[in-house]
């Protein structure tokens, strides 16, 4: 049983987190720590001086966030994503307000993971668990020369097998993102 002291603890905690939780919600922030949103912004910020084109796998606030960090920077691009669940593609697609964000609702994993059809300056993998491995193994043969993709949740080790198709990579750690979390949330980027 919880003791009262433990209790009150607790209930702070599932206070701030779902305070916390709240706030990303008003301000369309993606589910990541602070870090791994600094590092996906420095990752964009290389492509100002082009138009850049980035595919994510796996649409949320991220789809939502970054392309408007883009536009207000004044940067040429082109947001596709794909998502898997109808409920989460409707949340994010009616709040889509710019034209160069396509977000597609793909719900067989085939079709999902094969969705690329052309080259991108950035790939972001934030999809289903189960099928990051793959999605991973079909970014690396569409980015474009210069490119890279980026893989939010690396701490899972058995991602990490397909990690060896990319010339050069580098994982960071990025903190936690919720109190108590364990293992640290790390950011995989992995370059053409």
């Amino acid at each position: 049983m919880m003791k009262f002291k433990e209790f009150i603890h607790y209930d702070k905690v599932m206070y701030v987190r779902d305070k916390c939780m709240y706030l990303r919600h008003l301000f369309k922030y993606p589910y990541m720590t602070f870090k791994e949103v600094k590092i996906i912004k420095e990752v964009l910020n290389r492509y100002s001086s082009k138009r850049i084109e980035v595919f994510e796998y796996g649409s949320g606030y991220s789809t939502l966030y970054f392309p408007r960090y883009l536009r207000k920077n004044s940067y040429d691009f082109l947001w596709t994503a794909v998502e898997n669940s109808q409920e989460w593609y409707h949340r994010i697609h009616g709040q889509i307000r710019d034209f160069r964000i396509n977000l597609n609702l793909i719900k067989g994993v085939n079709e999902y993971i094969n969705f690329p059809s052309q080259e991108y300056d950035v790939i972001i993998v934030d999809s289903p668990r189960d099928w990051r491995k793959e999605c991973l193994l079909k970014a690396r043969r569409h980015l474009k020369k210069g490119g890279c993709a980026i893989l939010h949740d690396a701490q899972h080790i058995h991602y990490h097998s397909c990690f060896e198709v990319y010339g050069s990579q580098e994982i960071i750690d990025t903190g936690r993102l919720a109190f108590k979390q364990r293992p640290l949330q790390k950011l995989w980027i992995g370059y053409e």
